[in-house]
Formats: C-alpha cells, sequence, structure tokens
C-alpha cells in the first residue's frame, strides 16, 4: 500500500502481512524515488498498521479522545446542563464514529478501552452521581457537605451507564460500529457509489428479500473486511430495515410496492429504523450490565 500526504513531500510504502508472514524489506521506487518502507502510517486520520488489527489506531484514538474528555470539563460549567448533548455530539461522538466501519469490527478486548472513555463521557455530562471527573468530588469544605458525609466511607464504585444511554438515546461503541457499517451499505447499494465497492457486494434476491451473499475468506483477517462484516450484518437486520411487502389481490407478493420495501427506500427512513432497533435490542436485558 502506497501512501502519500497531499501537503507535503512524504510518501510511505505499508506492506500488508500476517503474522505468518516473515519480514521483508521492499525496494520500491516512484519517479526514481525510493519509497521509505514503515511498519504503519497515518493517512486521513486513520493510523493503519500492516497487519490490519488497528491496534494503533485504537490507542491513537483513546489518547484523541482523553483530550475531548478534558476540553469538555473545561467549557461544561460555562454551558446550562440543557445544551451537554451538543457538547456529547460535537466534541466526542465525531472522533469515535470516523471511520467506525474499518477499524469497529476488531474483537470486543480490543474495543474495550475506547468504550469505557464513551461511559466516562456520559456520566460526566448525564450521569447522577459524582465521579472523579466532576469538580464538586474533590470539595472537602465543611458547608459544601455535612459531617456525617465526610466521616461516610467512600463508595468508589461508578454508575451504571445503560440507564444513561437508554435514556438520551445513545448507541454505545458496538452498536454505533453495526449503525454505520449498516448505512454506509445501504448507500452504497442504493447509489451504486464507489463503483468498486459496490461491485464487491453480491445481491442475492431469493425469497423476495434482500441478501447479500456472503464472499469467500481464507484467512482470518478476512473476516473483519469491511465486505464481510457488512455483508453479515446486512443479513441480520434485513427484515428490521425495510418495510414488510404486502400481497396483491391476487396473492402474489410483488418486491418494491410497499414504500420502503427495497433499496428505493429514503435514506433517512432507513436511518431512523435502524436506529430504533439498535436501540430496543441494547434496552433488552439487565440494566446494570455495563
Amino acid at each position: 500500500m502506497h501512501f502519500r500526504h497531499a501537503y507535503s513531500n512524504k510518501e510511505r510504502l505499508v506492506c500488508a502481512r500476517t503474522d505468518r508472514t516473515y519480514d521483508r524489506l521492499f525496494s520500491l521506487k516512484l519517479c526514481n524515488k525510493k519509497l521509505k518502507q514503515v511498519s504503519k502510517v497515518k493517512f486521513l486520520g486513520v493510523v493503519i498498521d500492516e497487519k490490519l488489527k488497528w491496534d494503533d489506531h485504537i490507542d491513537y484514538l483513546h489518547q484523541k479522545l482523553k483530550l475531548s474528555i478534558v476540553m469538555i470539563k473545561r467549557v461544561k460549567k460555562f454551558i446550562p446542563s440543557k445544551e451537554y448533548l451538543k457538547l456529547y455530539n460535537s466534541l466526542f461522538l465525531p472522533h469515535v464514529t470516523y471511520c467506525i466501519s474499518v477499524w469497529g469490527g476488531v474483537s470486543d478486548y480490543k474495543l474495550a478501552k475506547i468504550f469505557s472513555i464513551q461511559k466516562r463521557c456520559v456520566r460526566l455530562l448525564f450521569g447522577t452521581e459524582l465521579t472523579f471527573d466532576h469538580p464538586e468530588y474533590y470539595r472537602t469544605c465543611a458547608r459544601a457537605r455535612t459531617f456525617t458525609e465526610h466521616t461516610a466511607p467512600k463508595n468508589f464504585v461508578l454508575e451504571h451507564t445503560k440507564p444513561l444511554f437508554n435514556k438520551n438515546g445513545f448507541l454505545n461503541l458496538r452498536n454505533l460500529y453495526k449503525y454505520s457499517t449498516l448505512i454506509e451499505t445501504f448507500n452504497i447499494l442504493k447509489y451504486k457509489c464507489p463503483l468498486a465497492l459496490y461491485e464487491l457486494f453480491k445481491l442475492s434476491n431469493q425469497n423476495n428479500k434482500i441478501s447479500l451473499l456472503l464472499p469467500n475468506v481464507t484467512l482470518e483477517i478476512g473476516l473483519q473486511s469491511f465486505v464481510f462484516s457488512a455483508s453479515k450484518l446486512w443479513n441480520q437486520y434485513t427484515r428490521s430495515m425495510f418495510e414488510k411487502c404486502i400481497a396483491n389481490v391476487s396473492g402474489i407478493v410483488v418486491p418494491g410496492s410497499t414504500k420502503n420495501s427495497d433499496l428505493s427506500a429514503s435514506v433517512s427512513a432507513i436511518k431512523s429504523r435502524i436506529k430504533n432497533t439498535l436501540l430496543s435490542e441494547q434496552k433488552s436485558g439487565c440494566e446494570i450490565t455495563w
């Protein structure tokens, strides 16, 4: 993979390889200029490593989100609580969702640090209990806290964030990945753009359903590719994404006869249905899971 920065003359070469591949140094030239081989490169805000494990990008994103937390803590005291949603959507969420359909398909243990800081941000802005991020947590003046509160043992258990996510209609990290991937897949299939990605998807219109054929993969890393993950998620949520076609007078089901039942559906309708489905799944189960 060859990368070139738009605002500099730096050109880098990243050779994709697996764990079983031996380290090799390639000597490639472009316009009589030798390309420097590196193990990772930052391109358009995404850190791409040679093994496509996304560990370096997750570490980079984690540091960026911690800076966002600091910024939110500084401006939070000057903004009324009814505007906290704008802080979350402008200073934190865009960093998390940027290219999440590319790197968000990794294992949950790799995403744990990103999900942890997402919960930290939600506690800071919408939590009902004080945490170490709140300045009120460190007040020791007798006027601020009673004698009983001073002498009482401290409870270091953090507030559960699942009720906060559900109350404010926030998707957790894993559901944000599903949401972005499904929306991008729908746009690719609907507008057939970009053409290079559209040709990688194989539609199967069996049983009046808009499903995708899973691509054949030979390597384990292929299971985390965008096309494979997107096709798998698409088949899983197709029924909830589109309206069910109703049979006509003759008892024949005509695909696309019902509004928002095929790829002609509006993007806003599909976004709404996907988010409602993911929120419904997120609300199920125990409220103190996370």
